[in-house]
């Protein structure tokens, strides 16, 4: 089965040898890309709630069974292992991913000893590969609308692609003119801009790289674009840097000056969170916004319930995005959506952290040595699968008096409360959208904030 193809960027389809195969239906495409995406068993309860929320569990279960009975009758043959108790993608069946290529390639990356921030010359042809594989959107057109948490899976695991192919744009923009090669410079530059037209970082690179090649105008109406765009969607001003760079631009400067475009991209300072952007407008909340902050200066922990669809993520993320500057190590966000394993939840937080498991080290006693003397705020997000073993793990984090998951400015230690209730059920928010944008996808779970 080396020939199977599994192509989840853009939208999904299953080939063998270049002919397409055709899986049927939607729930036997979305179980196929949850598998393999996390690359873990799951539960077939858990699978049965994911993809059928509005069954009860035994006919929940019973389209579950219908569903792998069907793909096991199709061309796909062995390609699901399944069990009484579980469901995994056969690791046997050698199936090609082209997700899963794109994340092996950036992280090889990683392995040639240099800082994350840094790239060297054998990154060139890992980074050429990664963008070749990013077609589009991960299952960009592809929805289930009666499942809430599948779409909440599947639009936290696009963000996360989504801003990794920033990232690889980036560094190949900026190697690419490094190297005298503006023209690949520009163009990663463009695809760089094309997946968030607001980012001024990226419009501030392709004006330098307009001005280094001698198009001055060019990159005085990329400006102008910039300028209008950020009225119209954001109301608000390009940033200082991005409005000095076009004022030096206008005045002749920057031309043939491949340093000048090398800078272009380069952050100020590290980023202090992994938040997603929110591709649409988030009306109202305000109090409970309020309420949240409040609660975190002096609760280790705070904790949002509500049922699923009530908007609790997207609460949780925009009260996240308001703290950043009130955490000075950064706020960071924990996806355990994908997990089925509460072994995984320790290493999947410390990877958010960058800790890793040392000799004659526990990976945990390397966590909370890494967050005791940090101010940090961690979001995690439905757990409530995992509930047990995420509470024991947080306990232990408020016990060491590391709490990323819930410290406040101050570090003392405070009770640790793991339900510390907003006044009243959260109502559903107005949900704006922009032209172009995806719509606010309804949640479930309770994400600890």
């Amino acid at each position: 089965m080396a020939d199977l193809k599994l192509f989840l960027f853009g939208t999904p389809r299953l080939e063998r040898g270049g002919e397409a195969i055709d899986l049927e239906t939607r729930k036997a495409t979305a179980l196929l890309a949850y598998l393999a995406v996390s690359g873990l068993g799951h539960a077939r309860e858990a699978l049965a709630g994911l993809l059928w929320p509005d069954f009860d569990q035994s006919r929940a279960l019973a389209n579950l069974r219908r569903t792998l009975w069907a793909l096991n009758k199709s061309k796909v043959g062995d390609l699901i292992e399944a069990d009484g108790e579980t469901v995994r993608l056969n690791p046997s069946a050698g199936v090609w991913v082209d997700a899963r290529e794109f994340e092996a390639r950036l992280a090889e990356r990683r392995t040639h000893g240099h800082a994350e921030a840094e790239t060297c010359p054998a990154c060139l042809p890992l980074l050429v590969q990664a963008a070749e594989l990013y077609r589009a959107d991960f299952l960009s057109g592809f929805a289930l609308r009666d499942s809430a948490a599948f779409e909440e899976w599947q639009f936290f695991q696009a963000e996360r692609l989504r801003r990794d192919m920033a990232e690889a744009l980036e560094r190949l923009a900026l190697l690419s003119n490094e190297r005298g090669q503006a023209g690949d410079a520009i163009g990663y530059a463009r695809r760089w801009l094309a997946l968030d037209a607001l980012q001024e970082a990226a419009q501030r690179c392709l004006m330098r790289l307009y001005a280094q090649t001698g198009q001055r105008s060019a990159a005085l109406r990329q400006y102008q674009e910039c300028e209008r765009l950020l009225r119209e969607e954001l109301g608000a001003a390009p940033q200082p840097e991005t409005t000095v760079l076009y004022e030096q631009i206008q005045a002749g400067g920057l031309a043939g000056s491949p340093a000048a475009a090398t800078q272009a991209a380069a952050p100020d300072s590290p980023p202090r969170h992994n938040l997603p952007a929110q591709l649409s407008s988030f009306v109202g909340r305000e109090r409970e916004q309020a309420d949240i902050a409040q609660r975190l200066q002096s609760n280790r922990l705070v904790t949002l319930t509500g049922p699923g669809g009530s908007g609790k993520t997207r609460l949780a993320l925009r009260a996240a995005e308001a703290l950043v500057e009130a955490y000075p190590d950064g706020v960071w966000l924990a996806e355990l959506t994908p997990l089925s394993d509460p072994a995984l939840i320790l290493p999947t937080i410390a990877a958010v952290f960058g800790v890793r498991e040392a000799a004659g080290r526990p990976l945990l006693d390397g966590l909370i040595r890494h967050l005791r003397d940090r101010q940090t705020l961690l979001m995690l997000d439905n757990c409530e699968h995992l509930i047990e073993a995420s509470a024991r793990l947080i306990e232990a984090l408020c016990a060491a008096r590391a709490a990323p998951a819930c410290a406040g400015h101050q570090p003392r230690a405070a009770r640790l409360r793991w339900r510390e209730r907003l006044p009243r059920p959260l109502p559903v928010a107005a949900r704006g959208r922009r032209a172009g944008a995806r719509a606010a996808r309804p949640v479930r779970g309770g994400p600890p904030v």
